[in-house]
This record gives C-alpha cells, structure tokens and sequence, in this order.
C-alpha cells in the first residue's frame, strides 16, 4: 500500500524569525533592524510619526544570538507582497534587502560584512608615500 508524502498543515505559516551575523558566522549583537520605508531611527521626525518605544527597540535589535525579536508585520509592503528592510551596526556595512512574504524562511540569515575603512593615503599616488614632500617643497628631515 502506497501512502502519499505531502501533507498540508491547512494552519497559518510559522513566524519567521531575523538572524544577524557576521563574515564568520559569528551572532552580532545589537545590530538594528528597521522598516525599509520608515525613518523613525535617523532622527527624521516627519509629520504623524512618533520615535518607537524603548520595546520596539529593544525587539529590533539583536540580542546575544543574533536574532531579532520584532514582529515582522511592521516591514511588510502589502503592494508587493515583500518584507523590506535595512540592517544597521557600528563597524558593518548596511544592508537594505527584500524578502517575499511566501518565500520567507522560517529563520533568515543575514551576514553583515565589515565596514572597510581607508587607510590612510592610496598606494598607488607616489606623492603621498611617507617622507616625500608635496611638490615644491623641499624636504626638512635632518
């Protein structure tokens, strides 16, 4: 006797949930998590908004393992269907990303990459190696 395999809850989908990480896999703790079309968190106060509690913060933000506690109904865009939004920690790179509804994992991982920052003069320019004075101008090392 042959049974069939699939079967169908019928009941809503499980909530997904938001897992920030870092180039090693590694969970970053306190990367925010806000709604791609909302400003409330860069201070851009328009007219009808309100700053978010310190709950709606705090459930934006990631905790130890990386996860992020906020109800995802905030960042979803009913005219497509998609959750969008932008990922922000001191040291990363920003991340803007959108997730269709129906295709949205029961846990999404994100990896943050670095933020790269420069150096100090570019290599290639021979003008700004050290110890070589601008042009012009003559050197004044003993």
């Amino acid at each position: 006797m042959l049974a069939s395999a699939c079967a169908s809850t019928g009941g809503a989908k499980p909530e997904g949930r938001i897992m920030i990480v870092g180039a090693l896999g590694v969970p970053v703790q306190g990367a925010i998590v806000v709604p791609d079309s909302s400003d409330d968190m860069t201070g851009d106060q328009g007219a009808g908004r309100r700053l978010p509690s310190q709950g709606e913060i705090d459930a934006r933000t990631s905790d130890a393992q990386g996860i992020v506690h906020a109800d995802l109904d905030q960042y979803l865009w009913d005219s497509d269907g998609c959750y969008h939004f932008r990922i922000r920690r001191f040291g990363f790179e920003d991340v803007t990303m959108a997730v269709s509804r129906d295709l949205f994992p029961q846990m999404l991982t994100i990896n943050l990459g670095a933020k790269t920052q420069t150096q100090g003069p570019h290599p290639a320019d021979p003008a700004s190696a050290p110890g070589v004075p601008p042009a012009g101008q003559e050197s004044r090392q003993p």
